[in-house]
């Protein structure tokens, strides 16, 4: 496999006749940008300082594994999986992501910035650090704990959903969403200014934190326990 990764044009031959399958194997410094990577499957491999930029990624598993330092920058990742993973320090800056998921992964500095026309989705997981702004994104995230994230300048059609999870220091300042939700969700010391929300529904839920000069279509709260303000917002209908 090592002689293969040292030449794209043969990885991607390689790749285009049979998945890549690659596991307890330690992968460093490699600069395989722009390879294409059908049905690849990655268990309990380690990443550093990767580079697999402006690559084209479908039907891929990468599970049990660590990544360092990656970057897939301008990349294509679709109906990609992350199980129990760790990824740290690594990009997806101006990625197109669409059904990717992440399951049991730990985010540290992870930043998905800009990203096109992405849908993800974020179960029992662990986000610090890190930043999923300036993009296109419609991301749904269950079951997990998030701290010092930022979902900031996001455009429309943007969407975010949040269940069964813990939010703190969460930041969505100057966002477009289409939705944003939270079910059973404790968030606090966070919010928004100088976006604009379509649709706001807040649903069992511990929600502490404001929404300042943000402009709401519809704010709508049931069986919550709210400590918020809406500073200088404007809010077309409310029901609670």
């Amino acid at each position: 496999w090592v002689e293969r990764f040292q030449d794209l044009s043969k990885l991607n031959a390689y790749a285009a006749s049979q998945p890549i399958h690659l596991s307890n194997v330690t992968l460093t410094g490699w600069d395989i940008s722009g390879a294409k990577l059908p049905g690849a499957r990655f268990e309990d491999t380690e990443w550093k300082d990767v580079k697999l930029e402006r690559g084209v990624l479908s039907n891929v598993t990468v599970r049990k594994s660590k990544l360092q330092g990656v970057s897939f920058d301008q990349s294509v990742l679709t109906d990609v999986t992350f199980e129990d993973a760790e990824l740290r320090s690594t990009s997806f800056y101006k990625a197109k992501l669409q059904r990717v998921r992440f399951i049991r992964c730990k985010f540290n500095g992870v930043n998905v910035d800009e990203t096109i026309e992405s849908t993800i989705e974020i179960t029992d997981s662990k986000l610090l650090s890190s930043s999923l702004s300036e993009g296109q994104l419609i991301a749904t995230v269950k079951n997990s704990t998030l701290k010092d994230v930022e979902f900031s300048d996001l455009e429309f059609p943007s969407s975010l959903t949040f269940e069964k999870s813990e939010l703190k220091e969460v930041d969505f300042e100057r966002s477009i969403l289409e939705r944003f939700v939270l079910n059973h969700v404790k968030a606090d010391m966070g919010g928004t200014s100088g976006g604009r929300i379509n649709i706001v529904e807040i649903r069992d839920s511990q929600f502490g934190f404001s929404f300042s000069e943000t402009q709401i279509d519809s704010f709508s709260v049931s069986k919550s326990t709210i400590e918020t303000a809406l500073n200088s917002s404007t809010v077309k209908s409310i029901e609670m």
